[in-house]
């Protein structure tokens, strides 16, 4: 967040888990958060419904290569 607090306007992706305490906050702030699994798809949807929030995903999928 200390990025975007200092006027940085690029795009930020977190590869890793995400807090869902953190997920509104980054959420508002225009930060594209990772989908690994199912369970992490559900908590993202489930916030951004009850937030009335946009979330940007990066869908990680894993190919076996």
């Amino acid at each position: 967040m200390d990025l975007r607090t200092k006027g940085k306007d690029f795009d930020i992706l977190i590869l890793g888990k995400t807090d869902p305490g953190a997920v509104k906050e980054m959420c508002q702030n225009n930060i594209t958060l990772c989908v690994y699994d199912l369970n992490s798809a559900a908590v993202l949807s489930d916030m951004a419904k009850k937030e009335n929030l946009v979330v940007n995903c990066h869908i990680k999928l894993d190919t076996g290569m």
